[in-house]
């Protein structure tokens, strides 16, 4: 696995090459435009964030939610829910059901939701307003088992709506999210049914008023002749001065390897196709300006060694700016699981080329302990 994390983390990597000063001219690009380029592509992704979350269904939203992946796998997994578990939006898992019933943080109270599984209740940051949130888990959930042992009730179609207003009287619609999903059936193990493990997730959801922020993402891992999966993110805002998006996508072809109980050990890969794309659009003084970055690469001819780790890929790509080539790579990444990788792929620029190897440790990427 260390190996696998390794080679994800090269790719990873190679995403900010057009980002640094450090390195050689674009083709199309001076070392210093390229720069400068990311820096307004940044400037501006931070500068719109920040506008957007000033909206108060947005701002309202991303309070509720918890700040790190292992606090909302806990928040869902909690119940019954009390006021306390609000701030942060975590507590003591005590069974494996969904959350349900009504948290009221505003009057320091819980009750019972007339047209909901679970609500809550909470004043904005900024006190300006209250919101209101309401989830239906679906007319139907089913029950998995963990890798623990233990049963855990899951969603299969839910939905949820947000309002926000001055009072919960007046407040008015301001974001709404779908989950879809579907779950492993483990059919050769004593206890059949299925397993907490998604075949295929998708998530979408959209909040805010005078700006607009949207998520989505869908989860696929498809099993037959030749086993394939695929993960898409995107993440984008809308605001009175101009917009962003940012995507991500991973897609690999290949082997599911299992466990005796369903499991999914690892997936031994065929090919990989890693894509990262971001774009920001702002309009200031009757001007328009619009800056993107494009950044795709491709594995193939994995080699693996007894336990089943990769040692080596051929690795290609390609990075581009505002729609022109900035940088290509391309060689065999075969030092995998080392600590600086990349000695036999080559970076190539206008005005010259190096190995991947020496442009990560050139900036730091190799002495800052990523192993990359």
């Amino acid at each position: 696995m260390k190996k696998a994390v390794a080679l994800l983390g090269t790719v990873l990597a190679l995403s900010f090459l057009a980002g640094c000063d450090q390195t050689s001219s674009s083709p199309q690009y001076s070392s210093e435009e390229v720069g400068q380029q990311v820096a307004v592509l940044t400037n501006d992704l931070v500068g719109l964030h920040q506008i957007a979350e000033k909206d108060p269904a947005v701002g309202a939203l991303l309070s509720l939610l918890p700040k790190s992946s292992a606090q909302a796998l806990e928040f869902l997994k909690a119940r019954p829910l009390r006021v306390k578990q609000i701030t942060p939006l975590i507590s003591i898992v005590e069974n494996e059901d969904l959350p349900r019933g009504g948290i009221d943080t505003i009057e320091g109270k819980n009750f019972t939701p007339t047209d909901a599984d679970l609500e809550i209740l909470w004043q904005t940051p900024d006190q300006s307003a209250v919101a209101d949130l309401k989830v239906d888990w679906g007319p139907k959930t089913i029950y998995v088992r963990t890798r623990a042992g233990s049963q855990a009730e899951r969603p299969l179609n839910s939905r949820a709506v947000l309002y926000v207003g001055d009072d919960l009287e007046n407040a008015q619609k301001a974001g709404e999210a779908e989950l879809k999903a579907r779950w492993y059936s483990c059919k050769n193990v004593d206890y059949g049914g299925y397993i907490e493990e998604p075949t295929y997730a998708y998530l979408s959801a959209t909040t805010g008023a005078e700006s607009k922020f949207a998520l989505r993402g869908e989860w696929e891992l498809a099993e037959g002749t030749t086993d394939r999966m695929r993960l898409d993110l995107t993440y984008s805002g809308t605001t009175p001065v101009g917009d962003f998006k940012v995507a991500a996508g991973l897609s690999g072809k290949g082997r599911v390897v299992r466990n005796a109980e369903c499991w999914l050990d690892r997936f031994v890969y065929q090919t990989a196709e890693f894509h990262f794309y971001t774009k920001t659009k702002v309009v200031a003084n009757n001007q328009t300006r619009t800056t993107s970055l494009d950044f795709s690469a491709t594995l193939s001819d994995f080699t693996y060694d007894t336990f089943g780790e990769p040692t080596s890929a051929y690795l290609k790509g390609r990075i581009k700016i505002n729609g022109k080539v900035a940088a290509v790579f391309e060689g065999p990444l075969d030092d995998l699981g080392q600590n600086c990788s990349g000695k036999n792929v080559i970076v190539r620029f206008a005005d010259g080329e190096t190995t991947l190897k020496r442009w990560l440790e050139s900036n730091g990427f190799c002495s800052n302990g990523l192993n990359l």
